[in-house]
């Protein structure tokens, strides 16, 4: 007898079926984490309105550097129409566009305004969307640290 059994008759290849591009999002919620930065989740939709990957962002509001600063100030302009949030709970229903680009092992936001209003504006105003998503499309995540090539000796190889 044995401890499990597959229902599948074949084995399916692991992986992301989501490609990298611009997805129409919605947050589906969002809280006050452990470390005072809010956590987003994201639920999206392809261009044409199919499921897509389901999201986690963050607002690092307790950053100590500018640009991550800066990142929540463009997040915040595009969801909220302002720089200023006064609870998490704002935020829940806020919808836009995000660029996602194939990261080493997710989908991840672009970063430095990755995120765009309903009529596909930037946070400041500007129709860049494009532009963005063409170089979601182009990125290559660098390997992972301690993943670099090294040569293989005889013994190093399993069979």
């Amino acid at each position: 007898m044995s401890i499990y059994k597959s229902k599948n008759t074949t084995v399916k290849d692991a992986g992301s079926s989501f490609e990298a591009g611009s997805y129409k999002f919605k947050v589906a919620s969002s809280e006050v984490h452990s470390g005072g930065n809010i956590m987003l989740k994201l639920k999206t939709w392809t261009e044409d309105g199919k499921e897509g990957p389901n999201i986690i962002e963050w607002l690092n509001i307790t950053s100590d550097k500018q640009g991550a600063l800066d990142e929540v100030d463009r997040r915040l302009q595009v969801m909220l129409g302002k720089l200023e949030l006064n609870e998490a709970s704002e935020l829940v229903g806020k919808a836009g566009f995000i660029i996602l680009r194939k990261g080493q092992k997710y989908l991840e936001a672009m970063p430095f305004g990755g995120f765009y209003t309903t009529d596909r504006k930037s946070a400041a105003g500007n129709e860049s969307m494009s532009e963005r998503v063409a170089e979601a499309l182009d990125y290559v995540a660098p390997a992972p640290a301690g993943q670099a090539a090294s040569p293989e000796s005889e013994s190093d190889m399993p069979f």
